[in-house]
């Protein structure tokens, strides 16, 4: 297979696939595509002679390495799935574990009441007028 993003590991096949497949599904996988190749360096670096993740490779594969909380969180998930996307291809010899994540998000919805709402379209349909 062309190995189109230039992975260097045993499993270098099967991350270019893992990004076909989820293309192929209309995911998103661009920004994902960096965290992939963390894992091909970590599973290039350990020379593996298996196709396998186990629980040792998987830990190593998920250290936090100086990572925040929010990227720490999105390269477990990347390493979840990936390690998902292995098995359900029939590969044997392949460990994850389930974590959660409680993620901090300092988004605040705002709700409006109808006279705000009417407000805004007034002065929207106002600032038309004069432009």
């Amino acid at each position: 297979m062309l190995n189109d993003y230039n992975f260097k590991s045993i499993l270098k096949n099967e991350l270019n696939y893992f990004i076909k497949y989820k293309r192929s599904l209309g995911l998103k996988y661009e920004k994902e595509i960096s965290r992939l190749h963390y894992i091909d360096n970590i599973l290039y670096k350990l020379k593996l002679k298996n196709k396998r993740i186990t629980k040792e490779i998987f830990y190593e594969l998920t250290k936090r390495n100086n990572m925040n909380g929010e990227n720490y969180a999105r390269q477990y998930g990347v390493t979840k799935d990936f390690c998902k996307f292995l098995i359900f291809n029939g590969y044997k010899n392949i460990y994850y574990k389930e974590k959660k994540f409680n993620v901090i998000n300092n988004y605040k919805p705002v709700i409006f009441n109808d006279k705000e709402i009417d407000l805004l379209f007034k002065t929207i349909d106002k600032e038309k007028k004069q432009t």
